[in-house]
């Protein structure tokens, strides 16, 4: 017996479509965003300063 992959029914189509253009809320510009932004930075600043001090390369 094959089973048939390649092609999905018209609600099956449908449901697939609605789900993957749900996007999850972003908090990009509310406190939690703007704190995850900063830790972001200061972490990638962080490293760079422990880099920079390891390999005697000043900026």
């Amino acid at each position: 017996m094959s089973v048939d992959t390649g092609r999905l029914d018209s609600d099956a189509q449908a449901r697939k479509d609605s789900l993957s253009a749900v996007e999850p809320p972003t908090d990009a510009d509310g406190p939690l965003g703007r704190l995850k932004r900063h830790f972001e930075q200061w972490a990638r600043l962080y490293v760079e300063q422990r880099v920079a001090t390891r390999t005697g390369v000043d900026r």
